[in-house]
């Protein structure tokens, strides 16, 4: 079984390589390009300080990153609009599944953000975000509704 710490590490190395990805493979806007050359810079702090057990900074960069999947509304290309919707998607598994945030163990607070409340707007925001990414390929003509 993969413990909480190497999920953390590993989903983080993925999405960072799909980041990249994007970056050099695709023709983005200003907002995506500054989306993504600044999501790899916070996550490359947040490893850092996942590996060195700094949980005050983990707990701002964690607040950061929901700001970032806030923003994910703003983003234009859909590919980095699929990779924010799985990321959204992978984060409510792992809070289903234990039942609280995976990066709980490192919070500096009692109260970690993680309820019914936040579990529910979070779902709603997926679906959102996914009717955002339908109107991408209906423009392309692929989706035929």
């Amino acid at each position: 079984m993969i413990s909480d710490f190497n999920k953390i590490v590993i989903s983080t190395v993925f999405l960072n390589f799909g980041l990249i990805y994007l970056a050099y493979s695709q023709n983005l806007n200003a907002f995506d390009s500054l989306f993504i050359y600044s999501s790899i810079g916070i996550q490359l702090v947040f490893l850092n300080a996942l590996f060195k057990k700094k949980k005050e900074v983990i707990h701002y960069l964690h607040f950061i990153m929901m700001m970032y999947i806030i923003l994910g509304i703003g983003v234009s290309n859909k590919y980095l609009l699929i990779l924010v919707i799985l990321l959204l998607v992978y984060i409510q598994i792992l809070w289903i599944i234990k039942g609280e945030c995976i990066l709980s163990q490192f919070e500096t607070s009692v109260n970690n953000g993680f309820g019914k409340r936040l579990a529910v707007l979070s779902l709603l925001y997926t679906v959102i975000l996914s009717f955002k990414l339908c109107t991408h390929f209906k423009e392309e003509k692929l989706l035929y509704i």
